[in-house]
């Protein structure tokens, strides 16, 4: 293709577009000048509508999307900043300053652009009382697009990226309670109780790490912040405060016939993990156990399916058809002899390479290399590493087994180990200090152009000058291959 020309083609495009009057829809993220608070301009396909930027009567006013912000603005439309004082974890901020949630300290008081810009959580009321009735306070979620969270006053909180802020169940609607999880920590919103009908807390003492709990205190995981760190905290303080709350952590916590299981939160960190007494585990969640007798047939008590330092019944880590690597298990710097296992984490996952026992490295959340590469797997075997599930439900383990199944790799020392073209490296989903058979390093593809051997792409500067060079642009024809 012709890019010099393509690029005249597309600028002609535009401007034809723009002399006919046709309105352009501003994406999800985009910001125009404009006031931080959406006003009723610029609405959805006025018919003179004045949105136009270029000549022509603008037969099509600009359009933003229902809850988009109009013209840039960080409040959605239809909605209204909050007024009064707005409660901020342990301080209070006086509108129009915002409790803003991602900084440092977190939350704390800040101006509503100055907070939306450095990337962070807008709450412009955290309850009812910071909004005029019969408006709530609702918070409308960025859901990981690029898009900020920002809570305003709204007649009603709609559509299922949006929840209502609170600071009192009184706040909430029939069947829900105000508690925290549902977004940012120190944020509490309405949702369905902790414990719902059907389910209790666990009782007696609580195994939870180096030191076990009593009911009615619960097993807490995160301190402060999510994520290990077990320790020993009221129920609604842990869940409040964004973190994992483990009210049993075995059958013994529980009356029979109910079993301990954890309910895992959802997605992109609205809720938090909680583990109750039921009849039964529903599907996604997982039994929470201090032993095998506790799982059911076919499964093991080990660790890697919830919070660090806490077990749940999963299938064996070495399932029939694999087994365990032998030998001397090249581990980093270091190398260690089976039974023993090149365990990645020290303690919390992802790298820091050491030996230890495969049990005591899998419970701690930790990813466990029983081989290193095919020297620790007995022929035709190789070393296959069996990457853990989404959600850090599942840790890493290397076996020997006959095939490394799809969506696995070969672990390995040398390329000479590896087939079909690939070549021994890191990356890939390893952790660091561990090389697994992959596709070769990305290659250049030297042009067919003629001309002035040159720069005509980025990527032309890492390599040898080309034998046959363009004089142009055109950084497609350099564009690298490989995997």
């Amino acid at each position: 293709m012709n890019y010099p020309r393509a690029l005249v083609f597309v600028l002609l495009g535009a401007s034809a577009i723009a002399a006919c009057g046709g309105g352009t829809t501003a994406g999800p993220n985009q910001a125009d000048s404009g006031a931080d608070v959406a006003t009723s301009s610029g609405s959805s396909g006025g018919s003179s509508g004045s949105g136009s930027s270029s000549g022509g009567s603008g037969s099509s006013g600009s359009s933003s999307g229902i809850g988009a912000a109009d013209a840039g603005s960080i409040i959605p439309r239809g909605a209204t900043p909050g007024t009064g004082m707005v409660t901020c974890g342990g301080a209070t901020c006086n509108a129009p300053d915002v409790c803003c949630s991602g900084g440092n300290p977190d939350p704390a008081c800040s101006s509503l652009t100055a907070c939306n810009s450095g990337g962070n959580d807008s709450y412009t009321c955290t309850g009812k009382a910071n909004c005029a009735t019969p408006n709530i306070c609702c918070v409308t979620r960025g859901m990981g697009r690029g898009q900020n969270d920002v809570a305003a006053c709204q007649a009603t909180c709609g559509g299922r990226n949006a929840a209502q802020v609170c600071q009192m169940d009184a706040e909430c609607p029939a069947g829900q309670v105000c508690r925290g999880g549902g977004g940012a920590p120190g944020i509490t919103t309405c949702q369905p109780p902790l414990i719902p009908p059907g389910s209790s807390q666990g009782t007696g003492t609580i195994a939870c790490g180096a030191a076990p709990c009593t009911a009615p205190q619960v097993c807490c995981s995160g301190g402060g912040g999510g994520g290990g760190n077990l320790m020993c905290s009221a129920l609604m303080a842990c869940d409040n405060s964004g973190n994992d709350s483990y009210t049993c952590t075995g059958q013994a916590n529980c009356a029979a016939p109910n079993i301990c299981c954890v309910t895992y939160g959802g997605a992109g960190g609205q809720g938090n993990d909680v583990a109750l007494c039921q009849a039964t585990c529903g599907m996604g969640n997982a039994q929470v156990c201090q032993m095998d007798a506790e799982c059911p047939t076919g499964q093991v008590c080990r660790g890697g399916g919830g919070a660090p330092g806490i077990t749940t019944c999963q299938p064996p880590l070495i399932p029939p058809g694999s087994s365990q690597g032998t030998g001397t298990i090249p581990c980093g710097a270091a190398a260690c002899t089976a039974p023993q296992v090149c365990c990645s984490g020290g303690g919390g996952g992802g790298g820091n390479l050491m030996c230890s026992a495969l049990t005591s490295c899998d419970n701690n959340g930790n990813d466990s290399y029983t081989c290193t590469g095919q020297a620790n797997c007995a022929a035709p075997n190789i070393c296959c590493v069996t990457f853990g599930g989404a959600g850090g439900q599942g840790n890493d383990i290397a076996l020997c087994q006959a095939t490394c199944g799809m969506g696995n790799a070969q672990v390995c020392q040398t390329t000479a180990e590896c087939t079909g073209g690939l070549v021994c490296r890191a990356g890939g989903g390893a952790p660091g200090g561990i090389t697994i058979c992959r596709n070769p390093p990305m290659m250049m593809n030297p042009d067919s152009g003629t001309g002035t051997i040159g720069t005509d792409a980025a990527v032309d500067s890492a390599v040898p000058r080309e034998a046959g060079g363009d004089t142009g642009t055109d950084a497609a024809r350099d564009a690298p291959s490989g995997g």
